[in-house]
């Protein structure tokens, strides 16, 4: 009984250190709170807009499951010479990349619902808008995509299909950029919002068919912090010690 007690500890006591662990994540970022992000194209559903903005990374070698995700934005375009525009819906989705320029594969993550943005008016073009001061955090949690190591994956914002009966998508939303790529060796990429064939309809970013566009400069990413939980290989080891010992005692009282 003492042995089956012990083992028995070892096993809840593994279980619970690995329970502790998943809470725990890596963050990574290139989000400075020191130094101005500079803002990237618009995502929105008007024209010269992207129906997609997201940002491709690369997994940690050690693989994980991505938890949370955070994309920043600085409000909406007023200025009708720069795509001027208005709150509305967007949604985060989480997809394989092919490593070059297109989705690969099912959704992995997908909002549950619709995510309502009302950032701030300002105008892009007035020399004296105050850019900058009015960042807004879009966060999304609870998203647990397991992670290949090493995998190439993309997560993206899109006003793609997110539009309702009472709420418009939303258009002229500026992402916030940054030179830095926060660790993940992934860069910006966008999709258009409306196809060459000149219908109008936004374009599904999801479609396989449909390539993606690399910023190739300034800037190189948006601004993202990520949240990758990784279990502690001590935590694995030890229920896996635990288990075997109990697999091990429970043959041996089968045998007496």
């Amino acid at each position: 009984m003492a042995k089956g007690r012990i083992l028995g500890t070892i096993v809840a006591s593994a279980m619970w250190a690995m329970a502790s662990q998943s809470a725990l994540a890596d963050s990574y970022t290139n989000l400075d709170p020191l130094e101005e992000p500079n803002d990237a194209l618009y995502l929105g559903a008007i024209p010269f807009d992207s129906s997609a903005f997201g940002e491709t990374f690369t997994a940690p070698s050690s693989g994980g499951t991505l938890m949370n995700w955070t994309f920043v934005a600085d409000g909406i375009s007023s200025n009708p010479l720069y795509d001027a525009g208005s709150p509305g819906n967007l949604t985060l989705v989480v997809a394989a990349w092919d490593g070059t320029s297109k989705t690969a594969g099912p959704v992995l993550y997908a909002a549950p619902s619709p995510t309502f943005f009302n950032g701030t008016l300002w105008d892009l073009g007035d020399p004296l808008a105050k850019q900058g001061q009015n960042y807004s955090s879009l966060t999304w949690s609870g998203i647990n995509v397991d992670l290949t190591p090493g995998g190439s994956y993309v997560t993206f914002l899109s006003v793609y299909g997110v539009a309702s009966k009472d709420t418009s998508a939303a258009s002229g939303v500026l992402l916030a950029g940054s030179a830095s790529d926060g660790g993940l060796g992934g860069q910006l990429v966008f999709t258009s919002a409306n196809p060459d064939d000149g219908t109008g309809r936004v374009n599904n970013p999801l479609d396989n068919t449909a390539g993606w566009t690399a910023t190739g400069g300034s800037p190189q990413s948006l601004v993202y912090t990520a949240d990758i939980s990784v279990p502690e290989p001590a935590s694995m080891a030890l229920l896996g010690a635990g288990l075997a010992g109990f697999a091990a005692l429970r043959r041996r009282r089968g045998r007496a």
